[in-house]
């Protein structure tokens, strides 16, 4: 029994061990991750701007490297872009008004949003990775065996 228990709370490289779907309990790293950043970035007096261009490059890299090889639970997905917008509209204040619409924030820069990319639609081009190496037959990979 407790070879069980170390194997579960173990992991690679930052990733779960699994072999199964991940559940939301499995995803608590990320959310700590996530957490970490925007409450080390709430400290700091930024701009809405510099707030925007954060939410740009660094969630998503966190998102990414756990998307590349899982599909994340849409209830993760939706608590980290709740606490996005929460950093984006708050900011360092406890207090803070929305400036924008949340839906015009996902929209491209070219139709006036912001640019920001749906975590969603990010997981499902990460994994549509997999599914084009299984139509090739790549047998190097292990989603084909």
């Amino acid at each position: 029994m407790a070879a069980k228990s170390i194997f579960s709370c173990s992991g690679y490289l930052g990733l779960p061990l699994i072999s199964s779907w991940l559940t939301v309990n499995d995803c608590r790293p990320l959310l700590i991750k996530v957490d970490e950043r925007l409450n080390g970035w709430g400290s700091l007096q930024l701009s809405y701007v510099a707030r925007v261009q954060l939410l740009k490059s660094v969630i998503p890299a966190l998102n990414i490297y756990w998307a590349m090889e899982f599909i994340l639970p849409k209830g993760i997905l939706k608590v980290i872009e709740a606490r996005m917008q929460k950093f984006l509209c708050k900011g360092a204040s406890s207090a803070g008004m929305i400036r924008v619409a949340w839906s015009d924030v996902w929209r491209p820069l070219e139709e006036g949003g912001q640019g920001l990319r749906r975590l969603q639609s990010l997981n499902q081009a990460l994994m549509s990775r997999h599914f084009w190496d299984v139509v090739r037959c790549n047998v190097s990979s292990v989603w084909v065996n």
